[in-house]
């Protein structure tokens, strides 16, 4: 395994972790399993932002006897309400959360305490108020419970706003090529030069390019959400006209600027095998230049991340699970069975159909996915 240092932090982290969004629903031994491969490998971090109890327990007791070989970023501001996840700004009920996260955890801090999904400026600047949710994590920080202090963003600007002034220690932001626009001409090192910038996002985006540079000026550390970009750069779907390894994708996020850990999100002890196969892997394996010239690449809008932080549905609706299925049933190439498709969608508590298209979910999805017009494909297409 190799480690970078954590920012200004100074902590020694693993350049592989593991996001354990993707098992939010699995069993215990999966998620003792998943968890003890990575630990075996050297990886030691990983996020967890979920506020789900049964999650939350599960990590509990696979880290039982292990906690001091990980270092744990936990959010303030997910919370868990009417069995699904939400966000809140609500003081007493953030601390509520991570308190329950320390006593699930069976730990009396974490490394990281992570503010949850902040993408807009006029919401960080009101977290910064007396008595709001940065003066609560630094509570935390003083007190012993978290080493560190970070924010989760998808908004460069926003992210580049809090790096700016020097509250953060972290930044979790999403690091992929998807997120890029080139050019099939270009050679790999003007793709990331600001001074080789063209119109329409050719290179790299002069916000994230700025961000970036912020984040080494300010010795923030930056750790990968969305690594594999919710596994379509892995060939999910052929219209994007790109596929990368998981090592691939790996090296590109480890190649941006101030860029220390990334954290894909892996379901099964397979693919966290596939993500620490980059530690092994050999630099022409994780070479992605010649991949990344010879694709069609955009600035990806519109393509769910099933990340649900468009959460909580009015009606229940699992947004994320349901746009997977339907996006699974919508591309044959994948290799998933229709008829297995079908049967985990019946099993969800609400359906496609069951949508009111009110729209508050548009609202908050990072992404800029019309969720309600996905919502009708999916009862077209998967069922009502």
């Amino acid at each position: 395994m190799q480690y970078r240092k954590l920012g200004r932090t100074g902590m020694d982290v693993s350049v592989v972790g593991l996001g354990l969004e993707h098992l939010e629903k699995a069993d215990q031994a999966t998620v003792h399993d998943v968890l003890s491969r990575l630990i075996d490998a050297g990886g030691n971090y990983i996020d967890l932002f979920m506020g789900s109890p049964d999650i939350r327990d599960r990590v509990g007791a696979a880290l039982r006897g292990r906690r001091e070989r990980l270092l744990i970023q936990g959010h303030i501001g997910a919370v868990w309400q009417d069995n699904q996840y939400g966000r809140s700004r609500e003081p007493a009920l953030c601390r509520t959360f991570v308190d329950d996260l320390l006593r699930r955890l069976a730990t009396d801090y974490v490394d990281v305490l992570m503010i949850h999904f902040v993408d807009d400026a006029d919401e960080w600047d009101r977290l910064l108020a007396p008595g709001e949710i940065m003066d609560i994590a630094r509570q935390y920080r003083d007190a012993g419970h978290a080493r560190a202090i970070g924010l989760s963003s998808h908004v460069p600007s926003v992210a580049r706003r809090a790096v700016e002034t020097g509250l953060i220690d972290v930044l979790m932001f999403p690091v992929n090529p998807i997120f890029d626009s080139i050019r099939g001409d270009r050679n790999i090192e003007a793709l990331f030069n600001p001074e080789t910038f063209e119109a329409h996002g050719l290179g790299a985006d002069r916000e994230r390019a700025a961000l970036y540079d912020a984040c080494e000026r300010h010795g923030t550390a930056i750790v990968s959400m969305k690594t594999y970009a919710a596994g379509w750069l892995l060939g999910g779907n052929s219209d994007l006209h790109l596929k990368m390894t998981p090592a691939q994708c790996i090296q590109y996020a480890l190649d941006r600027p101030g860029v220390a850990a990334a954290l894909p999100g892996c379901r099964t002890v397979e693919e966290m095998d596939a993500a620490l196969s980059y530690v092994t892997s050999t630099p022409e394996e994780r070479d992605y230049a010649q991949v990344l010239a010879d694709s069609l690449l955009w600035n990806q809008t519109n393509r769910c991340m099933y990340c649900n932080h468009c959460l909580p549905c009015p009606v229940g609706i699992d947004i994320g699970e349901i746009t997977r299925l339907m996006d699974r049933m919508e591309a044959p190439e994948s290799g998933f069975d229709p008829a297995v498709l079908r049967t985990s969608y019946a099993a969800l508590p609400a359906s496609a159909g069951d949508c009111i298209a009110c729209g508050v979910c548009e609202s908050r999805c990072p992404f800029g996915v019309g969720v309600s017009r996905n919502m009708e494909r999916a009862a077209a297409v998967v069922g009502r």
